[in-house]
């Protein structure tokens, strides 16, 4: 009997493993529809808890609590046909219009970004029948009659408990840091970042090295203010402003340009073509490879911290 017990914990421990292998491998494919039906089978200290909320907070996506009677009949959902769906499921839904079906019976819900939304199928057939009775109040008459509108209800949190508890514990995480570290396409962070770099190259074969302020709007606008040092060839002031690309897997590409005022017999302005690779960790500090043309060729690299 033991035996029996044993293998049956191991078979449920790997069925646990694999789904949440499959929650994990939904959020890098970008199905978090699945992944939020999956994610229940992590181990509530797996850090997945907390980027899919995160995720599913960014992109804006929705509870819909569905409610069928009689309860537990199987669903259909015209935009996921593969999903299993039943009445006391809950689903995870990007802002769209949905058809849920079930018995030959519809219904339509318009699902709002970050806002609950329930789906109700009555299956004919399926209500109590009617029958005759009375209610006696006794003493305790019909209760207290309110005129006006009703009273205003408080609802709870629609953020499910291991997720509102992964936000709330990661409160100090700045939103900007999350999307370039989990989210892919993300670009909403909550305020700009602001930090410095310090970096080197060369320029047109002379040693060359630069001092920048940075701040990263969005996570897809980069603004700087740099001293640049080229060698022997020329000392300016530069503005770069550079555009970046979603992130993917920490890394990020950028391309700009860079207003100039250089002072090299004179003081002459100028503007120069910026290309960029970076790659930046939740802890603000980021590294960057970058490359720049005109009057001269500077390949370069630099370190960073934003905040």
């Amino acid at each position: 009997m033991r035996a029996w017990i044993v293998i049956a914990v191991v078979a449920w421990a790997a069925r646990a493993h694999a789904e949440c292998d499959d929650a994990k491998a939904a959020i890098k494919a970008g199905d978090l529809t699945v992944a939020a039906r999956l994610v229940g089978d992590c181990d509530t200290s797996d850090p997945i808890h907390v980027s899919l909320a995160k995720t599913l907070d960014a992109k804006g996506y929705s509870q819909v609590t569905i409610v069928t009677k009689p309860e537990g009949i199987a669903v259909t959902l015209d935009a996921r046909p593969d999903l299993e769906l039943k009445g006391g499921d809950e689903v995870w839904l990007p802002a769209g219009t949905y058809t849920f079906g079930a018995n030959g019976m519809g219904s339509t819900v318009t699902v709002k970004k970050r806002a609950h939304a329930v789906v109700l199928l009555e299956v004919p057939g399926a209500a109590p029948e009617p029958h005759a009775g009375t209610i006696d109040f006794g003493d305790e008459g019909g209760g207290e009659v309110v005129n006006g509108p009703p009273p205003k209800i408080v609802h709870p949190s629609l953020i499910k408990d291991r997720y509102q508890k992964g936000l709330d514990a990661n409160a100090h995480v700045d939103n900007a840091a999350a999307c370039d570290e989990e989210i892919e396409d993300c670009h909403h962070a909550t305020r700009p970042l602001i930090g410095f770099a310090v970096g080197g190259g060369v320029t047109g074969g002379d040693a060359s090295y630069e001092v920048a302020a940075v701040t990263r709007i969005a996570t897809i606008i980069q603004l700087e203010a740099a001293w640049l040092h080229r060698g022997t060839r020329y000392d300016a002031i530069a503005i770069p402003v550079l555009v970046r690309s979603p992130s993917w897997h920490q890394l990020a590409g950028a391309i700009g340009a860079q207003g100039e005022l250089r002072f090299d017999n004179g003081t002459q302005a100028g503007v120069s073509a910026i290309a960029q690779l970076d790659a930046r960790w939740a802890n603000g500090f980021f590294v960057d490879l970058r490359a720049q043309v005109a009057p001269s060729w500077t390949v370069g690299a630099r370190v960073g911290l934003l905040f």
